[in-house]
């Protein structure tokens, strides 16, 4: 439990420093491939930027293509439509279930479903079917909707769906255990030379 507590918590520092956004002002100009590092009620703060006011701001966000739909050839023309309805209705959704949708693809729900399945092979068997009667994994990842509530925003959830969702996100979903794995043995080595070099 311990090792899946420290993954999430990689997962959500590694994925607010990789996601970076455009910031597009109403004067027309854009600031590129920044991360917002504060938001309050009449400003955001931009690393490397500083604080921008909200009344200056367009809009945050990717970049939307200048080009028209109807110039764009072939299977595009429904990939572009298909995105910006994909848009549209994430827009749409209500937060607590764009959380959901979240922990369906940051692999928080596999996670959650994997530990009580690992529970029950642990456990003896007459206490199966009574585990089962009270411990649910659609219920125990809406219990967790509120932390991420609290912490995220409409708008980041629905970029970290998007970070989730593209080939970096996949990458770091499936890279990160044997990448922790490293991290781990590495750490080890490193304390076990400073601790035998002290013994001296």
């Amino acid at each position: 439990m311990k090792k899946i507590a420290l993954l999430l918590v990689v997962f959500l520092m590694f994925a607010s420093y990789v996601f970076a956004e455009n910031v597009y002002k109403k004067d027309g100009t854009v600031i590129r491939n920044v991360r917002i590092i504060g938001r309050n009620a009449y400003s955001i703060t931009v690393a490397n930027h500083g604080r921008i006011f909200n009344e200056d701001i367009e809009r945050i966000g990717e970049d939307i293509s200048e080009e028209p739909l109807e110039e764009v050839k072939g299977d595009a023309v429904n990939e572009v439509k298909e995105n910006v309805e994909e848009k549209a209705m994430i827009a749409d959704k209500p937060k607590d279930e764009l959380i959901v949708d979240l922990f369906a693809v940051n692999g928080m729900k596999e996670t959650v479903e994997n530990t009580i399945t690992t529970l029950m092979t642990q456990i003896p068997d007459q206490k199966k079917e009574e585990l089962k009667k009270i411990v649910d994994a659609e219920e125990l990842l809406k219990s967790l909707v509120p932390v991420y509530d609290k912490e995220f925003s409409k708008e980041e959830v629905i970029d970290l769906i998007k970070f989730y969702k593209s080939s970096a996100g996949s990458k770091l979903l499936k890279d990160t255990p044997r990448i922790m794995d490293q991290v781990m043995v590495a750490c080890v080595d490193y304390f076990k030379k400073k601790i035998e070099g002290d013994q001296k």
